[in-house]
């Protein structure tokens, strides 16, 4: 009954029963997004509702052709739950079917981005507001690094490791080497859309390289103009919708990371903050904020250089070898399957490398057929 009470008339609600027997509202009980909705889920697929219970989804199924009449009172292992459907659309959609959608889906986008944008100008301002204090005493931290890459509490590990009176010379040594491998980068030099700059260097040596290929390269398309920056830290009046509170900056220590290099170790993607961090000095907070492409999305980031060391070149003619020659395998490997990869698009391209399109179909509940996407090359990374 407390249910039934709770359903508005002609409404797709979902209402929450929590163990207590009290009913509640979504803005209590479910997920955020569906409460600010009114508990409208959506268009959904009958047969995958996406519900995240196997016994919504087949609550779902005999009313979806009794439009507007509430199932019975579904029991989950989260509570109780009523389900009603407003509307079934089949078949191709027009865009003004759509139009809705798309746009929400495209602000809830934008709207996070800024909102994610304007809670780091704020972390800088509070950084910066003359308490001198350094990031990792004004945040908590992370609790786990937020990309690939180094594990900063694992090289700290080490670190620790190696003032360990305890361990032998030998183990230290492995543990440096360790240290090493993981701060270590190395460039991609080719000069030929063919061929490998090293097996050119060493075309007369023992081991045979691929001989290069006489197809003429695939003209490549003129590159788009470049959009002009965005000021990250130009102020903003849009009023946003109302979020949940939006999660505190944490901070991570990440590092080291050589300069010639688009991405931010253990993080993401930003030639800009590469450069900035070897223009501050040790201490020195940037004076802006940076965007960071990750593999999820964006990320914004205040930074600050807590340290910056130099080469040693004693210290490394005692590891130069080993280190060449784990550089010099890395730089293969890449070189090799870099080049795999052009004649793979090169010759996709000239229609070389063809694909038996019938085998890549598929069709729909009306028999509709539709070709699966393929591209021969993308498994070559």
């Amino acid at each position: 009954d407390a249910i039934a009470q709770a359903l508005p008339a002609g409404r797709s609600t979902l209402v929450f029963v929590n163990n207590r027997g009290q009913a509640e509202k979504l803005s209590k009980a479910l997920d955020a997004a569906i409460a600010a909705r009114g508990g409208d889920l959506g268009w959904l697929l009958p047969d995958a509702p996406g519900l995240g219970s196997q016994t919504l989804a087949d609550a779902l199924k005999p009313i979806v052709d009794t439009q507007g009449t509430p199932s019975p009172v579904v029991e989950t292992d989260k509570g109780y739950y009523l389900l009603v459907v407003d509307g079934v659309r089949e078949g191709d959609l027009t865009f003004d079917q759509v139009r809705a959608e798309l746009g929400a889906t495209l602000a809830l986008d934008a709207y996070a981005d800024e909102a994610a944008r304007r809670a780091a100008v704020a972390a800088l301002d509070e950084a910066r507001a003359g308490t001198g204090k350094n990031l990792a005493d004004m945040f908590e931290p992370a609790t786990e690094t937020p990309g690939p890459g180094v594990n900063p509490e694992q090289q700290l590990d080490l670190q620790q490791l190696l003032d360990d009176p305890n361990l032998g010379e030998d183990v230290k040594e492995q543990i440096r080497q360790m240290i090493q491998q993981q701060g270590r980068s190395g460039a991609l030099i080719r000069e030929s859309a063919d061929v490998p700059a090293s097996w050119q260097a060493q075309a007369g040596g023992a081991s045979g390289a691929p001989m290069p290929v006489t197809e003429e390269p695939v003209a490549a398309k003129p590159a788009e103009p470049a959009a002009p920056p965005r000021d990250l830290m130009k102020a903003s009046d849009e009023v946003l919708p109302k979020f949940e509170e939006v999660a505190k900056p944490m901070v991570s220590r990440l590092g080291p990371m050589p300069r010639d290099r688009k991405d931010v170790t253990g993080l993401g993607e930003s030639p800009e903050l590469i450069a900035a961090l070897f223009e501050l000095d040790d201490g020195n907070l940037a004076d802006r904020i940076y965007q960071v492409k990750t593999r999820t999305g964006s990320a914004y980031v205040v930074a600050q250089v807590i340290k910056r060391e130099r080469p040693d070149d004693a210290a490394f003619a005692t590891q130069a070898d080993d280190l060449v020659a784990q550089l010099a395998e890395e730089r293969g490997e890449e070189i090799v399957t870099a080049w795999l990869k052009n004649r793979c698009e090169v010759l996709r391209e000239t229609g070389k490398i063809r694909i038996q399109k019938d085998l890549l179909q598929e069709r729909d509940d009306k028999g509709t057929v539709h070709q699966i996407p393929y591209d021969p090359c993308a498994g070559i990374q």
